[in-house]
């Protein structure tokens, strides 16, 4: 499995949100949706301690 990166997060947030526009985003993807939501500030913060640290 790969990891889940800021950059792929928001990418996904785009794709799913166009397909919400249009009526094509299930329950299933409007939950997906919402996790991701949840989980980008934690990524964004993730790679910013970790760009600290290196």
């Amino acid at each position: 499995m790969k990891k889940l990166t800021a950059e792929k997060c928001r990418k996904l947030i785009e794709e799913l949100e166009s397909l919400r526009e249009r009526g094509y985003l299930s329950i299933n993807g409007e939950y997906h949706l919402q996790a991701l939501h949840i989980a980008l500030p934690i990524l964004e913060q993730q790679e910013s301690e970790g760009a600290k640290n290196d």
